[in-house]
C-alpha cells in the first residue's frame, strides 16, 4: 500500500468521524449505537483476502463525482444517511480505482460500511414512532384477543390495570440496524456467486435466472419487516412478563435478555426459511456452461474464493478480537462519561495515546508482511492461536463488572484485552497500569482538583505511557557485534 493510498484512508477516516460528530444525538443510547461499528470490521474481515494490484493510486473518477454530489445533498438536506453513501461510494472510488479488472470486493459488501454510521436512529426518527405505535397497538388487539381488558392511548397501554408504556427505547431502530448487518452478512454467505469453471460461468434458464441472482437483494428486502415482527413481539413478551411476574421482573434482568431473546427468535426464523428457500431456487449446471468470449493471449480468468459455510467462518474467527469487541460494548459507557463529566473530558485523547504502542505495534507487524488482524486465512482455519493470559482475565472482569454492574471492572476488561491483542514488550506492566488515564475512575480519584488539573494530568499519564515503549527501545542492552 503506497504512500497516497495511506493519505486517502486517512481523509476517509476524518470524513467518517465528522459524520458520527455532526450531530452526537446517539450519545444519550450510545451502548447500543456503537456496536454498529463492528459493520467496518466485518467488511474487512469477509472481503478478505486483501491482494492489492501493484499499480499507481487511481481514483474512479466517475464514482468521486458521485460522492462528492451524495456529499453535497448530505449537507444540504442534513441527511445523515446521505453523507454514509457519499463515504461508502468514496471508498468504492479506491476499490475500482486499484482494480485492474475484477472488483477486489464484492460490490454486495458495501452494504456495511453503510451500515457503520448512525443514519437509522438519526434520520429515520419518524419510523421509530410509527414502530412504537404499531407495536403498541398489536399488543392492544393482541392481548384483547384472550378476553383481557386493555385500553391504548397512543404508545401507552392499560392491561387489567397494569400501565405499559411504550417508550422510544422499544422503537426498535436499533434492533432494525443490527438485522440489517446481521441479515447482510447471512444472505451474502447464503447467496454465494456460482463458480468459474475453465472461464466459464455455468447458467440457468431464462425463467429460473433473475429470482437466482437477485436472492440477495430479495432477502434484503424482507429485513425491515422482520425487524417490525421482531419489535412486536418484544413489547408484547415484556407485556405479558409484567402481567405474570410484576413490573419489577419485566424491568429487571428479564428486559434485557428476553428482549433479546424475543429479538433473536425471529431473526433465526426467518434464515432458516432462507436456507429452506435456497434448497428449492434452481442452481447453475456445472455441465451445462455458457461460453464466454474468447480471450486467447490473456491471462486465465480467476475468481475469488466463495465464502466457506457459517460454521466454518466462525471457527476462523481470532477469540481475541472477538473478546476486545465484547469488552468494548461493555465498556460504551466511557463516551458518555467523556462527554458530560468534566473531570472525565479528553478522556478520548488519554485512551488515543495510551493504546499508541499497541497500534505501532499493529502496522509494523502489517508492514512486515503478516496480517495483524487475523493470522490465517478462512479457506484454512484448522488451527487457533492461543488465547493470551491477559484476553482471559479481560473476559473475567467483563463477567464480573456484568454482575456487580461496576463500570470500572469493565473499564479494566477492555485495557486486559487491548494489551492482550499483541505480544508483551518492555515496560508492559507500567504501560498497562497507566491505562487509569483514560479511566472516570481517576477522575472520581481527584475529584478534590479543579477540572483542568484533573485534564492536565489525565494526558500527562497517558503521553507517558505512550513514550514508555520508546524509552525501552532507546535504553535496550545493545549486541555488540561479533
Amino acid at each position: 500500500m503506497k504512500i497516497r493510498d495511506r493519505a486517502w484512508f486517512t481523509l476517509l477516516a476524518m470524513f467518517g468521524a465528522f459524520i458520527w460528530l455532526r450531530d452526537r444525538a446517539w450519545v444519550a443510547s450510545a451502548s447500543e449505537t456503537l456496536p454498529i461499528l463492528a459493520a467496518l470490521p466485518l467488511f474487512i474481515w469477509f472481503g478478505s483476502p486483501w491482494r492489492l494490484p501493484e499499480t499507481r493510486f487511481r481514483l474512479d473518477p466517475a464514482a468521486i463525482a458521485a460522492s462528492g454530489l451524495l456529499l453535497l445533498a448530505g449537507l444540504a438536506a442534513d441527511s445523515t444517511f446521505l453523507l454514509a453513501a457519499a463515504w461508502t461510494v468514496a471508498l468504492w472510488s479506491w476499490l475500482l480505482g486499484r482494480s485492474s479488472e475484477q472488483p477486489i470486493v464484492s460490490p454486495r459488501l458495501l452494504l456495511l460500511p453503510m451500515m457503520a454510521f448512525p443514519w437509522v436512529s438519526l434520520d429515520l426518527e419518524r419510523l421509530g414512532w410509527w414502530f412504537r405505535l404499531s407495536a403498541a397497538w398489536s399488543t392492544e388487539h393482541l392481548f384483547a384477543a384472550t378476553g383481557l381488558a386493555v385500553t391504548r392511548h397512543g404508545t401507552n397501554l392499560l392491561v387489567q390495570g397494569q400501565p405499559i408504556d411504550v417508550t422510544p427505547a422499544c422503537s426498535g431502530m436499533h434492533s432494525l440496524q443490527a438485522y440489517l448487518i446481521a441479515g447482510i452478512l447471512i444472505a451474502f454467505i447464503e447467496q454465494k456467486p456460482a463458480p468459474v469453471r475453465d472461464g466459464k460461468v455455468p447458467t440457468l434458464p431464462s425463467s429460473d435466472s433473475f429470482l437466482l441472482e437477485n436472492a440477495f437483494w430479495i432477502s434484503i428486502a424482507t429485513i425491515p419487516p422482520l425487524a417490525w415482527i421482531a419489535n412486536v413481539i418484544r413489547v408484547s413478551t415484556l407485556t405479558a412478563a409484567a402481567l405474570t411476574w410484576g413490573d419489577d421482573f419485566a424491568r429487571g434482568w428479564f428486559h434485557g435478555i428476553g428482549g433479546w431473546f424475543a429479538v433473536a427468535i425471529p431473526f433465526l426464523c426467518w434464515w432458516g426459511i432462507l436456507r429452506a428457500v435456497k434448497t428449492f431456487l434452481p442452481q447453475p449446471d456445472a455441465t451445462n456452461p455458457e461460453p464466454q468470449p474468447d480471450t486467447a493471449g490473456s491471462p486465465p480468468t480467476t475468481t475469488r474464493t466463495p465464502i466457506a459455510s457459517p460454521t466454518r467462518i466462525l471457527a476462523s474467527i481470532d477469540p481475541q478480537w472477538a473478546i476486545l469487541a465484547f469488552c468494548i460494548w461493555q465498556a460504551s459507557d466511557l463516551v458518555i462519561a467523556w462527554s458530560h463529566s468534566p473531570f472525565d473530558s479528553f478522556g478520548w485523547l488519554a485512551l488515543l495515546l495510551w493504546l499508541t504502542p499497541q497500534a505501532d505495534r499493529l502496522i509494523r507487524r502489517y508492514l512486515s508482511g503478516s496480517n495483524p488482524l487475523w493470522p490465517s486465512q478462512m479457506e484454512q482455519p484448522d488451527s487457533l492461536p492461543p488465547v493470551p493470559l491477559a484476553l482471559w482475565a479481560a473476559l473475567l472482569a467483563c463477567f464480573f463488572g456484568i454482575l456487580t454492574d461496576l463500570h470500572f471492572l469493565k473499564h479494566c476488561a477492555l485495557a486486559l484485552a487491548c494489551a492482550g491483542i499483541t505480544s508483551r514488550f518492555r515496560f508492559w506492566l507500567p504501560w498497562f497500569l497507566l491505562s487509569i488515564s483514560w479511566m472516570p475512575a481517576l477522575g472520581w480519584v481527584l475529584a478534590a482538583l479543579h477540572p483542568v488539573a484533573v485534564t492536565s494530568i489525565r494526558l500527562t499519564l497517558a503521553a507517558l505511557a505512550a513514550l514508555l515503549p520508546l524509552y525501552g527501545a532507546w535504553s535496550a542492552p545493545r549486541r555488540s557485534a561479533p
